[in-house]
C-alpha cells in the first residue's frame, strides 16, 4: 500500500509533527509498504534526514500558502497520482483541506492533539488520557478514533530500550533536551538551573536540536564547561536517555519517549499545546511540571527536590512507564493495513489451547473471573459452548499462527462479546485486529445481530482503549457497537 504523508519541520514550529510521522513510516516500510512525505523547505525542515531514513520527499515551497494555495500546491505534488492512504499531521490544515484532497486518497488519517475538527476516516491522538469520547463530534459518523498514549507514535528504538532499562536509584547523569527547537531559549536556563541546583558530582548531557537558533550561542558560551557534554545532534536518543537518571524538557512527544523509559522528569510547555498532557501527566504523578514560563530559580529548586528525593523520582518513573510502553507504531499500523487476520470455529481438540491461553496470567488477572479454571470445568463448558447455537466461540490467526479468542453470546439482535489473546500476542494491536475482524464475520454469517456489547472491569483501561479503538463507544457501564 501507499501511504502519504503531509507534515511540516521548521525552526518556529519545531520537529515534532515530522520526527513522530517518521516513526510510523519507518514501521510501515519494515512491513513492506510505500512512503512518501509532502513537506515544505523551511528554515529548519528535515527533507534531507527524511531521505537519508530511506523515505521519499517531495518538497513544497517555503512560502506561507492560504488555504486555496495549500490546496493547489498539494494536488501539484500528487502530479494527479492516488495513494491509499494519507497521513496529515498539521496544525494548519484542518477538515476543508482533508475535504478537498480527498479524491487523491483511499483513506485519511488525521494526527492532532489539539482537538479540531477533522474530515477522515481515523483520528490518531496519542495525548487523550481522561477522555474517550474525545471528537467524537469533530469527526465524521463512523471515523475510527486511535486514543492515547498506547498509540504514540516513538521510533523502535525507545520500546528496545525500555526492556534493559532498570530504575537505580542513583542521581548521576542529567539529560537536557527540548526537542528539535527551542525558540524560547528554555536550554540556557535549564543549563543555569542545573549548575546552580546539583551537586559538583553530578553531570549532564545537553542535546541541541538541528533547528535550535541559540545553538551556536550555547556552543560557544558552554563547551567548555566541566559538568556539561553539548551534543549538536543525537542520533540514539533511546540509548541517551536510558543511561540517564533525570531528564529536563519540554512537553509533546518527548513526554512519551521518557515515559516509555520510565525516566524521572522535569518538564516545561514551550507550546500551548502542550500544556495539558504536561499538566495531565503532572496530576498523575509522572513528572513535575514547572509551568509555561519557569525561571532558572524554578529549575534549580526542582532539581535540589528530584536530586535529593530517590523515593520521587522512583514514583514518577513507575507511573509514567505504566503510561506509554513504545508500542504505539505497531498498533498503528495494524489499524491502517487491512484486516491479516483469519478466523475459524474453535473446536474439541483446541482445548488444551483454549484453557493454557486463558488462564495465562495477562488474561486471567482483568477478567471478571480470576481464579485458574481447572481442565475437567473446561472441557465440560467447551463441549457446551460447541454446541449451543446461541454461542460463536471463534479463534483468530495470522497466516496459521493463533493471536487470540473471540466468544459471542448471541440474544436475538444482540451479542455480547468476549475477547482474549495468545500470550506474546498482546502490545501489538490484535486486539483491535481481532475485534474488527469478527465484527465483519458477524455480518457475513450472522446477519440479524445488530448491536454488540461487551463488559469490561473499571480498572481495565487497556480493554477500554482496545475496545474504543475498534469502534465501541461507552454506555452506562457497557461498550456498544452498532453493527449496521
Amino acid at each position: 500500500m501507499r501511504f502519504a504523508f503531509r507534515a511540516d519541520a521548521s525552526s518556529a514550529i519545531g520537529s515534532g509533527h515530522v520526527v513522530r510521522c517518521a516513526a510510523l513510516a519507518d514501521e510501515l516500510k519494515l512491513r513492506g509498504e510505500q512512503t512518501v512525505f509532502f513537506c515544505r523547505e523551511a528554515p529548519g525542515h528535515l527533507c534531507d534526514w527524511l531521505e537519508a531514513k530511506g523515505h521519499e520527499v517531495r518538497r513544497l515551497p517555503d512560502a506561507e500558502a492560504s488555504p486555496a494555495q495549500e490546496i493547489e500546491q498539494m494536488q501539484a505534488a500528487l502530479g494527479g497520482e492516488r495513494f491509499d492512504w494519507l497521513m496529515v499531521d498539521h496544525y494548519s490544515l484542518d477538515a476543508d483541506w482533508e475535504r478537498a484532497v480527498a479524491p487523491a486518497f483511499g483513506a485519511r488519517c488525521a494526527i492532532d492533539d489539539i482537538g479540531r475538527r477533522h474530515d477522515c476516516e481515523v483520528l490518531l491522538d496519542q495525548n487523550v488520557l481522561d477522555d474517550d469520547n474525545a471528537y467524537r463530534d469533530r469527526t465524521p459518523h463512523g471515523c475510527r478514533r486511535l486514543l492515547g498514549p498506547r498509540y504514540a507514535l516513538l521510533r523502535a528504538g525507545f520500546a528496545a530500550a525500555r526492556g534493559i532499562r532498570r530504575y537505580s536509584g542513583r542521581m548521576e547523569h542529567v539529560l537536557i533536551g527540548f526537542g528539535g527547537a527551542d525558540p524560547g531559549g528554555e536550554t540556557a536556563k535549564a543549563i543555569e538551573g542545573f549548575i546552580a541546583g546539583t551537586p559538583e558530582g553530578i553531570q549532564a548531557s545537553v542535546v541541541l536540536g538541528k533547528s535550535n537558533p541559540h545553538r551556536d550561542a550555547l556552543m560557544q558560551h558552554y563547551a567548555r564547561h566541566p559538568r556539561l557534554q553539548l551534543i549538536e545532534y543525537c542520533e540514539d536518543m533511546p540509548g541517551l536517555m536510558a543511561s540517564c537518571d533525570l531528564a529536563i524538557g519540554a512537553g509533546g512527544i518527548s513526554t512519551w519517549e521518557r515515559a516509555c523509559l520510565g525516566l524521572p522528569s522535569i518538564v516545561t510547555a514551550i507550546a500551548e499545546n502542550q500544556r495539558l498532557i504536561a499538566e495531565s501527566v503532572a496530576r498523575r504523578g509522572g513528572q513535575v511540571y514547572l509551568g509555561t514560563r519557569p525561571t532558572t530559580a524554578d529549575y534549580a529548586d526542582a532539581l535540589r527536590l528530584l536530586s535529593s528525593n530517590a523515593w520521587l523520582r522512583e514514583s514518577c518513573a513507575r507511573i509514567a512507564a505504566r503510561l506509554c510502553d513504545g508500542r504505539g507504531c505497531g498498533r498503528v499500523a495494524a489499524a491502517l493495513l487491512p484486516l491479516a487476520l483469519d478466523l475459524r470455529h474453535a473446536r474439541l481438540d483446541d482445548a488444551k489451547n483454549l484453557l493454557a491461553w486463558r488462564n495465562a496470567e495477562i488474561n486471567r488477572l482483568p477478567s471478571f473471573d480470576p481464579t485458574p479454571i481447572a481442565l475437567d470445568r473446561h472441557l465440560a463448558w467447551l463441549q457446551a459452548t460447541l454446541a449451543d447455537p446461541r454461542r460463536v466461540l471463534l479463534i483468530g490467526a495470522d497466516r496459521d499462527a493463533a493471536v487470540g479468542v473471540l466468544r459471542y453470546d448471541i440474544n436475538d439482535t444482540e451479542a455480547e462479546v468476549s475477547i482474549y489473546l495468545v500470550p506474546g500476542c498482546h502490545g501489538q494491536g490484535r486486539g483491535e485486529q481481532l475485534l474488527r475482524a469478527g465484527t465483519h464475520w458477524l455480518r457475513l454469517n450472522r446477519p440479524g445481530v445488530a448491536r454488540l456489547k461487551a463488559r469490561i472491569k473499571a480498572d481495565n483501561r487497556r480493554s477500554q482503549s482496545v475496545f474504543c479503538a475498534a469502534g465501541y463507544v461507552r454506555e452506562a457501564a457497557e461498550f456498544v457497537l452498532n453493527v449496521n
